[in-house]
């Protein structure tokens, strides 16, 4: 009997140590799955499903009842690319990226092909908007953007972020280095300037991680051509969506009783694993270790979010800016967004002038959607606006 005892509690032990390991071992491979999918180029076709149909490209009768208008000028647009209308701009650069930790820690470099597509207006014109877009799409799923801006009588140029779309690049840094893609001397500002000439206009507009991005610009010295900025659905740093996101799923354990089931076959043994928020705390916490290392931004991990600040670079742009942002936005929350950034009028060290638009019913990357000639006349009127001062002060 004792032997049976001392059997029944190995045998116990054994199958403890399995589930505990195996739980441990499934959330290892769990953060670095999610870490390929959020911060590498390998992710972005299943990043694409995640994301809302306003920012993926065609949409449904539900997302807003300007859809056709969308659907239509993002069909429009991908059809002036497909009958050769639509010219393909190149830049070279570099992706730098750290293996390693502390000071072991490597610096690679390894130069990179970037894709833009810029279409110009067949009236002749110096004014061109450069469009950044948002995570895990690409510059030609912006189309009904393009469109929109080509109506007014625009040039437009859609950059391929790094690491998305046809431009080169592994890692994705939610617009550190993007931003210099922009402002370097080969950049997208500099290529418009000599190829539409010295007197060219440029504005400014990104969508989500690209609103960020050129928010990021808009902080950086840029050339007088440059004019103004519209910001669409941006994070004023990265701490707010992922506080949000994991916010989210905490509060869907609490609906599970605070716990989601892991469940899997091990050796014919049928495992239900409780995932709870130590294990959710562990996944982000993993993520935020691995930006880190790759970046060199912090020895805080806490921390590593805020450098990657849209707010900080509002605080020293002297361009105008539209704020646009769905007051329904499930991803990027609108009232600790907005909020932020329009609080930064308040330290903007060049007493930038701030416009605002927030459509009630729209969600993320949405408003161009809800109502599209709103959407519309809003950017008209404020770049009409705004030229018309920088001539006057001129």
């Amino acid at each position: 009997m004792k032997k049976f005892f001392i059997i029944v509690i190995f045998v116990g032990l054994l199958f403890v140590t399995i589930v505990f390991g195996f739980k441990k071992y499934g959330l290892y491979v769990i953060s670095n799955k999610i870490n390929t999918i959020v911060l590498s180029k390998e992710g972005n076709d299943f990043k694409r499903k995640l994301l809302p149909k306003a920012e993926t490209g065609f949409a449904t009768p539900e997302d807003g009842k300007d859809y056709r208008i969308f659907n239509h000028n993002q069909a429009w647009f991908e059809q002036q690319i497909t009958e050769g209308r639509v010219e393909r701009w190149t830049q070279r650069t570099s992706e730098t990226y750290y293996i390693g930790k502390g000071s072991s820690a490597k610096a690679m470099t390894h130069p990179i092909t970037l894709n833009a597509y810029f279409l110009k207006n067949t009236t002749e014109t110096n004014k061109t908007v450069i469009i950044a877009h948002g995570f895990g799409l690409s510059g030609d799923k912006y189309g009904a953007w393009g469109k929109m801006y080509y109506d007014l009588g625009y040039n437009v140029l859609l950059p391929d972020a790094r690491a998305h779309g046809k431009s080169e690049g592994n890692y994705i840094s939610f617009g550190l280095q993007e931003k210099d893609d922009y402002t370097n001397k080969q950049g997208w500002i500099e290529q418009v300037i000599e190829k539409i000439g010295p007197d060219s206009e440029i504005y400014l507009h990104g969508g989500s991680m690209g609103a960020a991005t050129m928010m990021m610009v808009a902080g950086e010295a840029v050339p007088a051509n440059v004019k103004l900025l519209i910001e669409d659905c941006g994070y004023a740093d990265l701490n707010i969506p992922f506080r949000h996101l994991k916010g989210t799923i905490l509060s869907k354990l609490e609906g599970q009783n605070g716990a989601y089931k892991f469940k899997r076959n091990l050796a014919g043994l049928n495992l239900n694993v409780p995932i709870d928020e130590q294990d959710i705390n562990y996944l982000f916490d993993r993520f935020l270790h691995v930006f880190n290392e790759r970046y060199e931004l912090t020895e805080n991990d806490r921390d590593v979010l805020a450098s990657v600040s849209a707010v900080q670079a509002m605080n020293t742009t002297a361009l105008p800016v539209l704020f646009i942002h769905g007051q329904s936005d499930t991803l990027v929350p609108f009232k600790e967004t907005t909020e932020t950034l329009i609080n930064s009028k308040q330290s903007n060290r060049n007493n930038a002038r701030y416009e605002e638009y927030f459509p009630a019913n729209a969600n993320h990357g949405a408003a161009i959607k809800v109502d599209y000639e709103t959407y519309k006349s809003k950017i008209q009127a404020f770049i009409a606006h705004h030229t018309q001062l920088i001539g006057e002060q001129q």
